[in-house]
């Protein structure tokens, strides 16, 4: 297989909004602040980004052990569950991704102290337990609100911390806002491979309660977006302009109201992606007004 390919497959550049998006956003907040120190901007994007890329690889390799990367799965066929010289391959590149990994955590935790030292050491952890183990994340109903606290507040708390040597609520709760995103794209996900997951005993929160459960938590997951919206504006009335998106969101809600079968939610992720990036631009745009 060409470099290109297998690095399209284990990085998966498409879903890297969802670690791109909480330091950008994070990073505008500082530069209208006064904080941003573009030197820190790159050690934060390259650590989240990494993390990210970690996770991946890792839920690949794992999965591929699992054999839930099986021939009744939907979405893009992984690597590590085509041939046993792939899975090793994988094993390789997963070690020297978590060593480089490591290393921009322990460059992070030298300038950001303690507290940017143990969550970056329990983000560490958690990209790799999200797949592997008895007790693996995505295997037992707790990958959503994973992805909503590890790709939205939690890491925006953190690089607001990192920029401005103080602990602020606004980045946290501006946070909310790209976590409920990857809330949504790991649903939907779920959604698409429910047949499949089954199979493979991957007890995601879809398995357990159905897809028209997923189907809500959509819905509430705009709502709350609104909501937070809403409360960010009383502090920056410019940021209820990135409300502009809700008529195109709302519409993608009902299109994810009628899918019923696995195919359907297919074009479905990549217009959530593509939402996604969109707010991400607007609110970037309105948070530095």
């Amino acid at each position: 297989m060409k470099v290109s390919a297998l690095t399209q497959n284990l990085i998966r550049p498409k879903t890297l909004i969802a670690s791109i998006s909480p330091v950008l956003l994070t990073s505008a907040w500082a530069l209208k602040e006064g904080f941003f120190k573009f030197p820190l901007f790159c050690l934060l994007l390259s650590s989240a980004l990494m993390l990210q890329i970690l996770s991946n690889i890792a839920n690949d390799y794992f999965d591929g052990i699992k054999g839930s990367d099986n021939s009744f799965r939907v979405g893009p066929k992984r690597l590590s569950g085509t041939s046993e010289e792939y899975l090793q391959l994988i094993k390789k590149i997963l070690t020297g991704t978590f060593i480089a990994t490591l290393v921009l955590g322990l460059i992070l935790s030298f300038y950001g102290g303690p507290f940017i030292a143990a969550i970056f050491g329990i983000s560490l952890i958690c990209s790799i337990l999200y797949t592997a183990g008895p007790f693996a994340f995505s295997y037992n109903g707790i990958a959503e609100p994973f992805a909503f606290g590890f790709f939205g507040p939690i890491p925006c708390f953190c690089a607001g911390f990192m920029f401005s040597k103080t602990y602020s609520f606004y980045p946290f709760l501006l946070g909310c806002l790209p976590g409920l995103y990857s809330l949504m794209l790991i649903t939907i996900n779920n959604l698409r491979d429910v047949e499949s997951d089954t199979m493979a005993l991957k007890k995601t929160l879809i398995v357990k309660k159905g897809r028209a459960f997923g189907k809500k938590m959509i819905l509430i997951a705009l709502f709350t977006q609104v909501l937070i919206t809403l409360i960010l504006g009383l502090t920056n009335p410019k940021m209820l302009l990135s409300l502009v998106i809700l008529p195109e969101a709302f519409y993608f809600y009902l299109r994810v109201k009628k899918s019923e079968e696995a195919t359907d939610f297919v074009p479905l992720l990549k217009e959530c992606a593509f939402l996604y990036m969109t707010s991400t631009l607007l609110w970037i745009s309105f948070s530095m007004l």
